[in-house]
């Protein structure tokens, strides 16, 4: 079963794109794509070419490993490690034993995340302990504690109550000054608020256009576009 189908857009750096449709239409696919975690789904075959800094992420001398260095993931559901707050945000520094001024980037990442004013005293506490949308800034500050240049993240605030979830979108307004970040979500009202450009994809794979998000949700070129957003189906 085919998944994407002709899929080509060029993502701007340093702003926030947006992934919207329908279930099952082939955005979280894309997004992983990106860094290659389809590469862990035994059946997942691609085709064509994906760009990173003028490089296609696909040819055979690139480290997938390396890759997701660069391009780091936060998922739907916060999935901090087991251990201290500390510790999950050290984690991907002590893995490329980068692990100079450890405090100071474990501190940075976690301001960067806006979690140090509500953790700061409480630094050996099991991660597990936060609040789900505390959690999934955790993850947030993992991502971004090695200093990737892409962001990825899945349907980040879908597990969150309203309140966790505007302290997302702030958030990622935020980490828009300083990396690419690349969002799928659901929630329209959500790419419209926090997004600069919005990807539409439909039924099939298929990317149906991509545009300024102010473009796509006021004067969309597309009627399957209109269609969507606007609630006539999808």
């Amino acid at each position: 079963m085919q998944a994407l189908d002709g899929v080509s857009m060029e993502i701007p750096a340093e702003q926030v794109t947006a992934m919207i449709g329908p279930s099952g239409c082939g955005k979280s696919t894309f997004l992983r794509c990106i860094n290659r975690m389809n590469d862990l789904v035994e059946a997942a075959r691609i085709e064509g070419e994906l760009l990173f800094d003028g490089k296609n992420v696909y040819d055979g001398d690139v480290d997938p490993v390396a890759l997701r260095r660069h391009i780091g993931m936060v998922f739907q559901h916060p999935n901090p490690f087991p251990k201290s707050i500390y510790d999950n945000v050290a984690y991907g520094l002590r893995v490329q034993n980068d692990t100079d001024n450890m405090d100071e980037r474990v501190e940075e990442a976690l301001k960067r995340a806006a979690l140090w004013d509500e953790v700061s005293d409480q630094l050996d506490k099991s991660a597990l302990d936060l609040s789900g949308g505390q959690q999934q800034r955790l993850c947030i500050a993992r991502a971004i504690a090695v200093d990737p240049n892409v962001i990825l993240m899945d349907e980040p605030a879908s597990a969150l109550d309203p309140i966790a979830t505007s302290k997302i979108e702030d958030l990622i307004e935020e980490l828009a000054e300083d990396y690419t970040v690349i969002i799928v979500t659901h929630n329209m009202q959500q790419a419209a608020r926090i997004s600069d450009k919005t990807a539409v994809f439909l039924t099939g794979g298929e990317l149906v256009e991509f545009d300024d998000t102010e473009t796509i949700f006021e004067n969309p070129e597309y009627q399957r576009v209109e269609d969507y957003i606007t609630g006539k189906f999808g």
